[in-house]
């Protein structure tokens, strides 16, 4: 399960809140890996979420079901993890398998018989929340400035999906030479130090970031957590799209999409990719700056 789940899981809530307007709704987690008395981050994603009245996370099935019964009829209950792996199947350890056509929390709302679902992911800060953010940026002297996020990270298991370090470099370079008013930064950890790019990475928790996100003029990156918080916070992006997975499945409105379909596209791949990653290699420098200015363009 993965922070880009969970906010997938609130947009679940947001469509069953309008179909079962008179009911409470519960978001489930149940694990055994959540016995040691320790809360999973993802969890944290649902916290202040106006279309959640309740969060259980427990490892007791017994106790759980008690709660269930003894609300039933009053509550609706989102399995968290049935929502999660709905959209994906593992075979073996290196291959995962995406089903085409259809966006992941259409699959997720499907599960409890909702169709046409509203492709809306979210999540809910707190006043201290931005007030961290904000005065980071201000002791960063950009109090006033327009400046775009940048992640040019993966999470271990999704290396297939990381565009090259050169061609970050060239695009870096472009970006300060078509637009030099605007910054460039980045917030995530493990990521490829860039000329001209200001590093304020390790400061901030995953929900701290929709901050950033909310205060940018919009993302560049992957597909994976980044991209689901800017969606979350209704922030433009261009997202670099691997052959990992079909389109579709995350795709949102807002957002720029550049993809090369390729004969292995969609493979669902955890393991090294052994087509150098031809998917990421055919996104160019020169293609993504001309998505930025386009994103640009359309928030004037």
């Amino acid at each position: 399960m993965g922070y880009g789940d969970a906010l997938m899981v609130n947009a679940v809530a947001l469509n069953m809140r309008r179909r079962f307007a008179d009911r409470k709704i519960a978001v489930v987690y149940v694990s055994s890996r959540y016995g040691t008395g320790s809360m999973p981050f993802e969890v944290s994603l649902h916290e202040g979420n106006p279309h959640i009245d309740e969060l259980i996370v427990t490892t007791h099935l017994r106790f759980l079901w008690k709660r269930v019964f003894a609300l039933c009829g009053k509550w609706v209950f989102i399995d968290a993890r049935k929502a999660m792996d709905c959209y994906k199947k593992k075979i073996g350890k290196g291959r995962v398998v995406h089903p085409k056509g259809i966006h992941a929390i259409e699959l997720m709302c499907s599960l409890h018989g909702i169709n046409g679902a509203e492709i809306a992911p979210n999540v809910t800060l707190r006043d201290e929340e931005r007030q961290k953010v904000d005065k980071i940026l201000s002791d960063s002297g950009l109090d006033d400035a327009a400046f775009i996020i940048l992640e040019t990270g993966t999470k271990k298991d999704f290396s297939n999906k990381r565009w090259l370090p050169e061609n970050w470099r060239r695009l870096t370079g472009l970006l300060r030479e078509r637009r030099p008013e605007l910054r460039m930064i980045q917030i995530s950890p493990d990521q490829i130090p860039l000329e001209g790019v200001i590093d304020l990475s390790g400061k901030t928790n995953f929900r701290e970031a929709a901050r950033y996100l909310e205060r940018s003029v919009g993302f560049v990156g992957p597909e994976g957590g980044l991209m689901h918080l800017a969606a979350a916070v209704g922030r433009r992006s261009v997202i670099l799209h691997s052959g990992y997975d079909p389109v579709e499945l995350t795709a949102y409105p807002l957002h720029i999409i550049l993809h090369h379909v390729i004969e292995c596209s969609a493979c669902g791949r955890l393991d090294d990719c052994p087509h150098d990653r031809q998917c990421m290699a055919l996104i160019t420098p020169d293609e993504v700056a001309a998505a930025v200015e386009e994103l640009l363009d359309k928030i004037k």
